[in-house]
C-alpha cells in the first residue's frame, strides 16, 4: 500500500539540527526546557505561528444546551480547579500527566491532577472526530498499530479538533528515531479547552483519563518525507 501524503495548511523545513521550524525563520539549536520561562514562551510563540489562527470547532456538542452548560460549568469552578486548568494548558501538562501515571496524589502535581480531574468530571463534553499527533518508539508502534488492539487512557490526554494542528506534534525534536503517529478518534469525546488555553490555536480537546479505545484501521502515511502511521480508533461504548 502506497503511503498517503497528509495535506497541510502550513509549510515547514527541517533545520540542520533535525528540528522542524516554519520557513523564513532561523533555526534555534538550543533545546528548550520547561523550567526556562523565556524559552518556553518562545516555543509557544513559534508553535502558534506554525499553526496559525484556527477558529474551527469540533464536529458537534454532546448536548443541545451545550453553551449554557459550559458557561455554568466555568462559573462553578473553584480557585484550585481554575488553577489546575491553567497549569495544564500552559506548560505543566507533562508534570500533571506524570503524576497521574505514577500514582502520585500528595505532591504539587498530584494535587493539580486531582483538581483537574474534579473539574473535568463535571464539564460538558464535545463529541466528534478528534486528532492526536505523537512521536513513538518503534516498539510502541508495533504494539499499538494493529487492528483490534484496545487500550485505556491512564491519564488525561490532549487531542485537537484540527488534524493539521495535531500534525505539528508528530516529531520528537530530541529523538529522530521515533515514528510519527497520527491517531484519529472517529467518535472522540472531551472538554473544549480553547477558552482556557494560553495557546488557543491548538484547538485542544482534553479527553479525561479512563477512556477506552479500539484500533479499527491503520494506514501508512508520509509526513515531510518521514514514514509514519495514521491509526484510527473508536471510543468504547
Amino acid at each position: 500500500m502506497a503511503p498517503t501524503r497528509l495535506p497541510f495548511a502550513f509549510d515547514q523545513e527541517r533545520c540542520p539540527d533535525g528540528k522542524f521550524k516554519p520557513k523564513e525563520k532561523p533555526c534555534d539549536t538550543t533545546v528548550a526546557t520547561d523550567d526556562d520561562e523565556e524559552r518556553v514562551a518562545k516555543r509557544l510563540e513559534e508553535r502558534a505561528a506554525l499553526i496559525g489562527d484556527s477558529t474551527d470547532f469540533v464536529e458537534a456538542p454532546a448536548s443541545p444546551n451545550y453553551s449554557e452548560n459550559y458557561d455554568a460549568w466555568k462559573a462553578d469552578l473553584d480557585e484550585n480547579e481554575t488553577g489546575a486548568i491553567a497549569s495544564w494548558t500552559d506548560v505543566n501538562y507533562r508534570d500533571i500527566r506524570e503524576a497521574m501515571l505514577s500514582g502520585d496524589t500528595e505532591g504539587e502535581w498530584g494535587q493539580s491532577a486531582a483538581n483537574l480531574s474534579r473539574a473535568l468530571a463535571r464539564a460538558p463534553k464535545v463529541e466528534g472526530e478528534i486528532f492526536r499527533g505523537m512521536a513513538l518508539s518503534k516498539s510502541e508502534v508495533e504494539s499499538l498499530a494493529k487492528v483490534g488492539t484496545t487500550f485505556t487512557q491512564k491519564a488525561h490526554t490532549s487531542w485537537s479538533s484540527e488534524e493539521e494542528i495535531a500534525c505539528a506534534f508528530l516529531f520528537d525534536e530530541e529523538d529522530e528515531t521515533k515514528v510519527p503517529v497520527l491517531m484519529v478518534a472517529e467518535n472522540g469525546r472531551g472538554v473544549d479547552m480553547k477558552p482556557h488555553s494560553s495557546v488557543p490555536h491548538e484547538a485542544e480537546v482534553l479527553a479525561p483519563a479512563g477512556e477506552g479505545f479500539e484500533v479499527v484501521a491503520v494506514e501508512p502515511i508520509e509526513v515531510f518525507g518521514e514514514m509514519g502511521f495514521r491509526v484510527v480508533v473508536r471510543r468504547a461504548a
